[in-house]
C-alpha cells in the first residue's frame, strides 16, 4: 500500500496492513525450524528494503503510525496466529486457502481493476521445449488440457487441475505447479490457441563428418570450414554443432578443439598428457561450452560447460564410445560400447543395453530433447530406445558400420549417418542425402553426424 492512503482517508487501511504483516511474520517465526538463522526472509516472502537505502529513508512516518498504533496486536485463530497472507494484486479475486487455513476465504477484490496496475492482465509464450525440459516424461509435447477450478472469477477462475499429454505419457500438475515450473505470475489463467512448434522444432539440415576433418553440409547446414586440409597431430573423432546453427566444433582424438562459424574456443586438451584418447564431445544449450569425453570416460568441461562427474576411475568392461547433454546443461550421460549408460548431474538413468547380448558393439548416443530418454547406436544400424525416445525405425540388415544419430528437435525422428558415406533418415527427419550422393566418388570414411536445428 502507498504511504500516502494514509493522509486521503485511508489510515485504517494501513493499520489493517501493519496488522497482517505483523501476523504473517509472527507465525512464520513461530514456525522456523531452530538453527535456521532468520525469522522471516525479506526478499522472497516479505518485501522489506531496510531503514535506508544509502541517504533515502525507506520508510513513512504515516506507515510507522500505523505500526505504532497497532502495537501488540495480531489474529490468531485457536490461540496461534494464522498465515496472514496478502498481495499487491489479487487478480479480482483473493485465493481460498487449504482446509487447514479455513480464514483463508476468496474474497471478490473489484480494486484490482484500477487502471495502471500492471499484475491485472499479463501474457507470456512459453515455448513448447521449455514444457518438454521441465516434464521430460511426456516426451513430446501434444496438448495442455486445463480439467479443473475453483470457481471465483473469469474463466471459472484458478486453475486447480490440467493435464500435459505427450507422445512418451501424460503428466497431472495443478496450476500453482505449473505457475512455478514455467515462472508464470500465478495459477490463473487461460491457454490461447493449440499447442504450437515454433521455428526451431524440426531438423532443417545436419554436418556429416569425414574422418580427415572434412566437413559436408546438408539442407539449411551452411559449411563454415574444416580441417580436411590441414595437418593435424591426432585425427578427428567428432562434432558438435552450436545451438544456433551457425557454427561447429571439431575435436582430435588428443582433445585439440577447431571451432568454425560462430563456435567459440573455450579451451581443450591438446597441451595435456592423456590417459586414453578423446572419443566424443557434446555443447552446452548456450554454445558457450562444451565437454570432453576420453574412452576411460574421463570427462573435461570448458567453457560454462559443468563437471559432473566420470568414469575415469572406475574399470570398465568396454571402453566408453561416446556422450550426450541434458537440454538443462546440467548433466550428461556417457555410453560404452557394450551400451553401459552411466548418468551425470540431472541425467536420468532409463536403462542400457548392458546385459544384453548384442551382434554388434555401440558405436553412439543422442538424448531425446526433453531429457525423458535417449537412442543407443549400434554399429550394425540398429537402435535401441529408453525412456521417451521411440524406435522409428533403422538401416539394421544393411552392410552398414554406423558411425552417428542425430535427432530432430521433436523427438519424433532421427538420421544415421553411414561410415560409407550414405544417411538413414526415419521418422519426421528431413531425408536430405548423403555425402555418396554429393560426392558420389567419395572413397573416403564418414565418423559422425550433427544436426542443425530449423
Amino acid at each position: 500500500m502507498a504511504a500516502s492512503w494514509g493522509s486521503t482517508g485511508g489510515m485504517a487501511a494501513l493499520e489493517a496492513q501493519a496488522i497482517a504483516a505483523r501476523t504473517y511474520a509472527t507465525a512464520l517465526r513461530a514456525s522456523r525450524p531452530p538453527g535456521t538463522g532468520y525469522d522471516v526472509c525479506t526478499s522472497t516472502c516479505q518485501s522489506y528494503g531496510g531503514v535506508r537505502f544509502g541517504s533515502t529513508s525507506q520508510e513513512h512516518a504515516l506507515t510507522d503510525q500505523a505500526v505504532a498504533g497497532t502495537a501488540g496486536r495480531i489474529l490468531t485463530r485457536d490461540g496461534a496466529p494464522i498465515l496472514a497472507e496478502y498481495s499487491s494484486s489479487t487478480g479480482g479475486w483473493s485465493a481460498p486457502g487449504s482446509a487447514s487455513q479455513p480464514y483463508l476465504a476468496p474474497v471478490r477484490d473489484d480494486g484490482d481493476t484500477v487502471p495502471g496496475n500492471p499484475q491485472h492482465d499479463w501474457s507470456v509464450a512459453v515455448p513448447v521445449s521449455t514444457v518438454e525440459a521441465r516434464y521430460p516424461s511426456i516426451g513430446r509435447l501434444t496438448a495442455v488440457e486445463i480439467t479443473g477450478r475453483n470457481g471465483y472469477g473469469d474463466w471459472g477462475g484458478r486453475v486447480t487441475a490440467m493435464t500435459l499429454r505427450g507422445t512418451g505419457g501424460s503428466v497431472d500438475v495443478t496450476g500453482s505447479q505449473l505457475r512455478f515450473a514455467l515462472g508464470l505470475k500465478s495459477d490463473w489463467f487461460v491457454i490461447s490457441g493449440a499447442v504450437e512448434r515454433a521455428a526451431g522444432a524440426g531438423l532443417a539440415g545436419y554436418y556429416v563428418l569425414g574422418a580427415d576433418g572434412g566437413v559436408f553440409a546438408f539442407g539449411d547446414a551452411r559449411f563454415y570450414g574444416s580441417t580436411g586440409g590441414m595437418r593435424l597431430n591426432q585425427p578427428i573423432v567428432g562434432m558438435a554443432a552450436t545451438p544456433s546453427g551457425k557454427g561447429y566444433w571439431l575435436v582430435a582424438a588428443d582433445g585439440g578443439i577447431f571451432g568454425f562459424g560462430d563456435a567459440g574456443f573455450f579451451g581443450s586438451t591438446g597441451a595435456i598428457r592423456l590417459h586414453q584418447p578423446i572419443v566424443g564431445m557434446a555443447a552446452t544449450p548456450s554454445g558457450k561450452g562444451y565437454w570432453l569425453v576420453a574412452a576411460d570416460g574421463g570427462v573435461f568441461a570448458f567453457g560454462d560447460a559443468g563437471f559432473f562427474g566420470s568414469t575415469g576411475a572406475i574399470r570398465l568392461h568396454q571402453p566408453i564410445v561416446g556422450m550426450a547433454a541434458t537440454p538443462s546443461g546440467k548433466g550428461y550421460w556417457l555410453v560404452a560400447a557394450d551400451g553401459g549408460i552411466f548418468s551425470f548431474g540431472d541425467a536420468g538413468f532409463f536403462g542400457s543395453a548392458g546385459g544384453r547380448s548384442l551382434s554388434q558393439p555401440i558405436t553412439g548416443m543422442a538424448a531425446s530433447p526433453g531429457g525423458g530418454g535417449y537412442w543407443l547406436l549400434g554399429r550394425d544400424g540398429s537402435v535401441l530406445a529408453f525412456g521417451t525416445a521411440s524406435e522409428l525405425g533403422s538401416p539394421a540388415g544393411l552392410w552398414l558400420h554406423a558411425t552417428g544419430i542425430a535427432p530432430t528437435r521433436t523427438g519424433g525422428g532421427y538420421v544415421i549417418a553411414g561410415n560409407i558415406g550414405l544417411v538413414f533418415a526415419y521418422g519426421d527427419a528431413p531425408d536430405l542425402g548423403g555425402v555418396r550422393d554429393a560426392v558420389p566418388a567419395f572413397a573416403g570414411r564418414v565418423i559422425g553426424i550433427a544436426g542443425v536445428p530449423s
